[in-house]
């Protein structure tokens, strides 16, 4: 059966989040401390993500952009001209005055061996957000027939009302005012959001202009209702209210059915569906997520399957079980505990928990509304009838997002830990249960979807809602068209090209794009470790020499005490006796997965040194089985890591291009522990995408959208100046984590201040604007009817820009990921343009997008994001979670040492 959610394309709790790994697993089969893709941005469905990397070899040389035709242009890294000299000229090439390409060239740009005069597309209009529109579609690419988890709706002729609510005396809870409405409006057709807006389904008065004022007495007050018409609203309005008004009524036909509402969506908790793992006393409960949403076909009903893992023993037990391994104290109790979610077993609503104040307790009292002082024991006993066992455990302590002084405390005994720890993430067994239950795959989500439609349509309080407003849902999946763009080649060193078959290749023999030689380096070790280090050094110099990096003899540092302190302070006095040694690069060999090990080590070599590291657990190096292939994923990855790069595919761009990626990491902790949010930025710096410029900066929690982008974007420019000798034609930015509901909010700041930058620099840089969603509920099915009977995931380069993009957005979305079957489903990302100075066409910028795809060297394959998104991605995680500086030694901001 269907839930529904008020957001278009909400996140769909509990499917999986967008991850970023700290460590543990940088290779297949956990080849380094370090590495992988985030869960969500590397798997096609947000599983896991592994690290490593891959690659061919260049002469070393960085590849310059020229005005070339792009099918003329050498990829190979050797001998590219620098920005500023003139390129040759034949007859059948024209000449302009510039040479990078000049308004008069961009005609004969060609695109994967297809003519691409649409890289200039209609000029696009804007509207009156500002973001950009079009109704242009690409159309490069192989056409193909797709099913998506979209149903049509049979929506009523006519208007409704939109109404504003205005209570007086104040009322916050949204329970008592929706009560309080449903004694106000008997007989009326309505549904009402518990606070400001109303819509019913006839007008309240006869005219608009007149206000609907009734009083009511609630709990010995009396509460005033002023209800003011706002606007008259229909199914064929493009207007978010619309999509409001849907959502508001889904919601409500939803609370008829039999499921249980945890936070924003509902999940079915009979028995015969819930798949429990008793041995990590967790239970996963499935449900289902719907929105309605506005496409260019018109009003779209999105359906898709979720799940939420909760643990069956309670926060208590858990605080129980880490001071039975630990010992008492608050220190192992407040890291584990800190930055989770909880549901509340009495509300079953979700708490994000920002601490543990072990100095208050449930004997503890709060002042009430009424200015009785109560305490926790008093009040759950009066409000819920339910005894607290344990009056001594801490209480867990949530701060308000907008109001940080307003504090809550939540008692652990009545809490349950929600999604995957850590712990759980190292247990295999556990990991194989849960992702057999959730791992979905096409035949069998597409089944469930339709199952769940079936079910609600079939329901009579359901369809009663429904009946009540005129609305009907359809009991077929929509198909659609989509296009699969062709396979890259991937170019390595040497001038070699390797023509993909697939988003997935091995590199063994193949000699990297640019190959670097860490000449003054070291190798710390714990002690007791020798053997295992020289044995893996042994292989480590074998599998580097075909792919070109070199290494010569590490100085050496055995670690006695291998505790965190022990690991800090080995490190910073082999560095302080060695200032003369100019180490490049050090190589640390871990006792164990400790991540407090790990970030002693990281703040001690990227905030005071400076240096670039690689960190491998012992147990990695070892363990003989598969050492050759950990081995060479490492060699990649520490290439990659010094400035080197592992390989490219055939860029082109309309003259000097910078490419941008952003993304923010929400769960950082800065400085004194205190919780913040982390900017990553990261720009390219030559044409083959294979060199970039790096920056981070720390935000207020929980604050997604960027107010200090000027500073970063101007120092990009200025350092593609200082390489280039000319700025930018032309910056592409990708902007990761960005919700529906906020285009218009980054159009008006982050887009306005790169624009601010641009004309204070007096360059003539057009800039290109591209939001990037990863967290949508939106499936594709590849199928030869709409039946869904037999469908499978859509290979990787699928295209969709038309059936489930919006009205006159510039908008696609793209597989780019290969997923088996049996693996689960496949999930897109979607990309909007909110501005295109360049006005650069469909095909381009989708063709781009999948050949970034390609470029994220920690990853033998393609990514879900492009790859300097997913960069971004990682330094912001680093910065958040393990260094916790935002001012780190800016020597490193040139090299990807956050890989």
């Amino acid at each position: 059966m269907i839930s529904s959610s008020g957001n278009r394309g909400g996140s769909g709790g509990g499917r999986g989040g967008r991850g970023g790994g700290r460590g543990g697993g940088g290779g297949s089969g956990g080849s380094s401390s370090e590495g992988g893709g985030s869960s969500a941005s590397r798997g096609g469905r947000g599983g896991g993500g592994r690290g490593g990397g891959g690659g061919g070899r260049g002469s070393g040389q960085q590849q310059q952009f020229t005005s070339q035709r792009p099918q003329q242009a050498s990829s190979s890294g050797e001998g590219q001209r620098r920005f500023g000299s003139r390129p040759p000229t034949s007859s059948s090439e024209p000449t302009s005055s510039s040479s990078f390409g000049s308004r008069s060239n961009l005609s004969s740009i060609k695109i994967a061996s297809r003519s691409v005069n649409s890289l200039q597309t209609p000029k696009q209009v804007t509207g009156e957000t500002g973001i950009v529109t079009s109704n242009v579609m690409g159309d490069a690419g192989t056409p193909i027939k797709l099913l998506a988890n979209y149903f049509a709706l049979q929506l009523p002729e006519g208007s409704f009302c939109q109404y504003d609510v205005k209570i007086t005396p104040d009322l916050d809870n949204k329970r008592t005012c929706s009560v309080l409405m449903k004694d106000l409006l008997k007989g009326i057709v309505y549904v009402y959001d518990g606070h400001k807006i109303l819509y019913t389904k006839t007008p309240l008065t006869k005219l608009t202009t007149e206000k609907f004022e009734k009083s009511i007495k609630h709990q010995d007050v009396t509460y005033s209702f002023k209800i003011s018409f706002t606007r008259s609203l229909s199914g064929a309005d493009i207007h978010p209210s619309v999509l409001q008004l849907f959502n508001s009524i889904f919601k409500k036909a939803q609370k008829a059915l039999n499921f249980q509402q945890i936070g924003r969506f509902f999940y079915n908790t009979s028995d015969d569906v819930v798949v429990k793992v008793p041995a990590h006393n967790v239970k996963i409960l499935p449900g289902s997520i719907s929105t309605t949403y506005i496409s260019n076909k018109g009003i779209l009903f999105n359906v898709d399957i979720i799940y939420k893992t909760l643990r069956t023993d309670t926060v208590l037990h858990m605080i129980y079980d880490l001071e039975n391994k630990f010992g008492k104290g608050t220190r192992r109790v407040k890291n584990d505990l800190k930055n989770t979610v909880v549901l509340c077993s009495y509300n079953h609503r979700t708490v994000h928990i920002d601490d543990v104040d072990f100095s208050v307790t449930p004997r503890s009292t709060f002042k009430k509304k009424s200015g009785e002082n109560i305490s926790y024991l008093e009040y759950y006993k009066e409000q819920y009838g339910i005894t607290i066992k344990d009056p001594n455990q801490p209480l867990l302590l949530h701060r308000d997002r907008k109001d940080k002084t307003r504090i809550e405390y939540y008692v652990p005994e009545l809490c349950l830990m929600t999604g995957i720890t850590d712990e759980m993430r190292k247990n295999f067994r556990v990991m194989k249960d849960i992702k057999q239950a959730t791992g979905l795959s096409p035949n069998e989500r597409i089944r469930q979807i339709l199952k769940s439609v079936q079910e609600s349509n079939e329901d009579n309080n359901y369809h009663s809602v429904l009946d009540e407003w005129n609305i009907s849902i359809d009991d077929k999946v929509l198909e659609i068209n989509g296009r699969i763009l062709p396979y890259e080649k991937l170019k390595l060193g040497n001038k070699k090209e390797i023509q993909l078959q697939g988003t997935t290749w091995e590199i063994k023999k193949d000699a990297l794009l640019r190959p670097v030689k860490v000449e003054s380096w070291v190798m710390f070790y714990p002690k007791g470790t020798i053997k295992d280090v020289e044995n893996f050094l042994d292989v480590l110099y074998q599998v580097s020499s075909p792919i070109g990096v070199q290494f010569s003899s590490p100085l050496n540092c055995e670690i006695s005490d291998t505790s965190e302190e022990g690991y800090a302070k080995g490190i910073t006095e082999f560095l302080k006796k060695n200032t003369d040694k100019q180490i490049q690069f050090c190589l640390i060999v871990l006792h164990s997965d400790s991540k407090t090990t790990y970030d002693a080590v990281k703040k001690v070599l990227v905030n005071e040194y400076g240096i670039v590291s690689q960190c491998v657990k012992k147990m990695t190096i070892s363990e003989p089985k598969g050492i050759h292939s950990k081995a060479t994923k490492i060699a990649v990855q520490i290439n990659s890591k010094l400035g080197g790069a592992a390989w490219t595919v055939g860029f082109t761009f309309p003259g000097p291009t910078m490419v941008c990626g952003m993304d923010v990491y929400h769960s950082g902790e800065i400085y004194t522990r205190t919780k913040a949010s982390c900017v990553g930025f990261v720009a390219s710096m030559d044409s083959s995408i294979t060199k970039f410029y790096t920056r981070c900066i720390v935000q207020e929690a929980g604050k997604e959208i960027v107010s200090s982008l000027a500073p970063i974007i101007k120092s990009a420019m200025e350092k593609f100046k200082e390489i280039n000798k000319i700025y930018p034609k032309n910056i592409i930015f990708y902007r990761d984590g960005v919700g529906e509901g906020q285009v218009e909010t980054v159009l008006n700041t982050e887009v306005h201040s790169c624009q601010k930058v641009i004309k204070e620099l007096n360059s003539d840089t057009q800039l290109t604007f591209l939001t990037v969603m990863k967290r949508i509920n939106t499936r594709f099915f590849s199928s030869k009817d709409s039946s869904g009977q037999d469908v499978t995931n859509p290979k990787a380069g699928t295209v969709v820009d038309t059936g489930v993009t919006g009205p006159n957005a510039m908008e696609f979305l793209l597989v780019s990921v290969d997923v088996r079957d049996e693996q689960g489903t496949a999930t897109p990302t979607k990309y909007q343009t909110i501005l295109n100075e360049a006005n650069l066409g469909m095909n381009f910028l989708q063709q781009l997008t999948f050949k970034l795809c390609h470029v994220y060297s920690n990853w033998f394959g393609t990514i879900r994001v492009p790859a300097p998104c997913m960069f971004a991605h990682k330094i912001a995680y680093l910065i958040g979670q393990n260094t916790h500086k935002e001012d780190y030694q800016q020597v490193l901001n040139g090299k990807l040492f956050y890989l």
